[in-house]
């Protein structure tokens, strides 16, 4: 669904026939404003469009439909890396200028439940529903984790980068009343 300024719906469109489990809107190194999507059958894909349009073009699919549903998505900075994480407990790792994955990482024991990535440093998080988060470093030369850490009994769900230059990180759970913060390292 698309909405006007004033928050009139403008268009619903159809860019699949799975749900839609994710989306993020992004400009690409030529200003393009594009949408990533990650839908139920395990599809990511890029499409491109005007901020105000309802014309949508389907630019390339980074990911096709699988066995494991893509949940979420997240951009890295500088837009030209694409990252999705899946119900089997995968992080996959998508170049946008050569539109194809060069990463697969097994990130989690049960299915990816949230991605953040950092607006000024090259780090993404990601949430599981092993009560894992972990904390990456990705560049297209290197893939490192930097930190992991397990919230016993807990579901984590939500996660973002937060504070001056992204210092700290935060993350909900499941029907907890509470977030939880960790700061990160300078650097």
């Amino acid at each position: 669904m698309i909405f006007s300024d004033e928050g009139a719906l403008i268009a619903t469109i159809n860019v699949s026939d799975a749900a839609v489990t994710d989306l993020l809107d992004f400009r690409s190194s030529d200003s393009t404003h594009q949408l990533a999507i990650a839908t139920a059958d395990g599809a990511v894909t890029v499409w491109s469009t005007t901020s105000t349009s309802k014309n949508f073009k389907r630019q390339h699919q980074l990911q096709p439909p699988g066995p494991s549903t893509a949940n979420c998505v997240a951009i890295m900075p500088g837009n030209r890396i694409l990252v999705a994480g899946f119900t089997c407990g995968h992080v996959k790792v998508y170049s946008l200028e050569r539109m194809e994955i060069f990463a697969n990482i097994a990130a989690h024991a049960r299915p990816v439940s949230t991605l953040s990535a950092s607006k000024t440093r090259p780090l993404l998080v990601s949430g599981g529903e092993d009560s894992v988060v972990n904390i990456w470093n990705i560049a297209e030369d290197d893939i490192t984790l930097s930190f992991s850490e397990k919230l016993e009994h807990t579901l984590v769900v939500g996660s973002s980068f937060f504070g001056e230059g992204d210092s700290s990180i935060a993350l909900s759970a499941f029907d907890y009343d509470g977030i939880f913060v960790w700061p990160l390292p300078n650097s």
